[in-house]
């Protein structure tokens, strides 16, 4: 299902937008319509609730959209949304603007033919984006850097140290103060990050190769990086089923 969010006062405008979305939507939608900005926070800081796209009216009878645009983007889980502000200045077509180095786009509803192309290339896109995050998944997380949605597909190994789970991706490591190993497995959700050490879990998907250091202990090698990861007997023959590359 894809969740829209439209903040607008003029009722007929909305109901030309939305029509357009519904017209090229093959997805389920849910499309909420508030005319005020605090109505529109409220639904906003609602954390059972995730809008995929919002649509703006650039002028509110509150005040500027673009503030209020703002003010949603500082919410960490919608710095990066899409928001389409709906204008009634003279153009075609769907505009990419910048607006905070984000997803921010102006269209002109009135100016029907290309407009609703232009909106139906972006909705396609939209629903095709949220199609390869549901597969992969993402996660919010907060590290000692700030805050991140994480690809679980990027994550190569979880080890807990002093009380910290270090999350080492292809990339980049992330150091997440006061989170246990089982408890973020269980937030990961995904069948191939696997609990391989009492301190360490494992993405089955990126195990390229494997060491036995003794009787009990093996290491995990990846092509991305050359952190160490361990495997202990206990939990040897559950990842191996998973992994093609430990023998």
């Amino acid at each position: 299902m894809v969740s829209i969010l439209m903040v607008d006062s003029n009722r007929s405008r909305c109901a030309m937008v939305a029509g357009i979305v519904i017209m090229n939507l093959t997805e389920e939608v849910e499309l909420l319509r508030t005319s005020c900005a605090e109505e529109a926070l409220f639904l906003i800081y609602q954390e059972e609730r995730y809008f995929d796209l919002i649509f703006l009216a650039s002028i509110q009878k509150e005040g500027n959209g673009f503030r209020l645009a703002e003010q949603i983007r500082k919410e960490p889980r919608y710095k990066q949304i899409p928001i389409v502000f709906i204008t009634e200045r003279p153009f075609h077509g769907l505009a990419h603007i910048s607006h905070n180095q984000t997803n921010s786009f102006l269209i002109n509803p009135l100016l029907n033919s290309e407009s609703e192309k232009a909106l139906s290339q972006f909705l396609e896109s939209l629903v095709k984006k949220k199609v390869r995050l549901q597969e992969s998944r993402a996660i919010y997380i907060h590290h000692l850097r700030g805050e991140t949605f994480l690809n679980t597909d990027s994550i190569l190994f979880l080890e807990v140290r002093n009380k910290d789970c270090y999350i080492y991706t292809e990339r980049e490591i992330f150091q997440c103060k006061r989170e246990g190993l089982s408890n973020f497995i269980e937030r990961l959700d995904v069948p191939y990050i696997k609990k391989c050490h009492r301190c360490f879990a494992v993405n089955t998907k990126k195990v390229r190769g494997c060491t036995k250091l003794d009787r009990r202990l093996w290491t995990l090698h990846f092509n991305e990086r050359k952190d160490v990861c361990y495997v202990s007997a206990t939990f040897y023959e559950e990842v191996k089923k998973q992994c093609h590359f430990i023998p």
